[in-house]
């Protein structure tokens, strides 16, 4: 398992939580079963950590969009499988997304936070619970 951490900053964590996220849904589509069982998985650990919010009209200026995602308050880390981690990585620059020639640097430091994510083992679920605390 993979912690992403995000920037302590709040304006600065939702920036870059709009980067992974248009990372992992915008460009090319899945190309085979693994990948879009991956991609699935992916939206759903993001689909938690973040809410829809309607777009102003700026926003929206010559789209159909209605909504974005954005992060939840309090959310600081985003856990992910090896195996989305991964795969979110590679569709940094791999997806064919026409990224912004302007935002190039953020875009690299967004990567780097993904890239470098801290490597945890997840907990074991053969573990049995202790009775501590249990009177008898």
């Amino acid at each position: 398992m993979r912690v992403i951490t995000l920037p302590k900053d709040r304006d600065e964590a939702k920036k870059a939580f709009n980067l992974i996220y248009t990372a992992a849904f915008a460009g090319e589509g899945a190309k085979d079963m693994a990948t879009a069982r991956k991609l699935g998985k992916l939206q759903d650990a993001l689909d938690a950590a973040s809410h829809d919010e309607d777009v102003t009209k700026e926003e929206a200026a010559g789209t159909d969009q209605k909504t974005k995602r954005v992060l939840n308050d309090g959310v600081k880390k985003i856990t992910l499988d090896d195996a989305w981690c991964e795969t979110l990585k590679g569709r940094f620059f791999g997806a064919g997304i026409q990224w912004a020639a302007s935002i190039d640097r953020k875009l690299i430091e967004v990567y780097d936070l993904v890239d470098g994510a801290e490597e945890i083992q997840p907990e074991d679920a053969t573990e049995k619970p202790t009775k501590k605390g249990v009177k008898k």
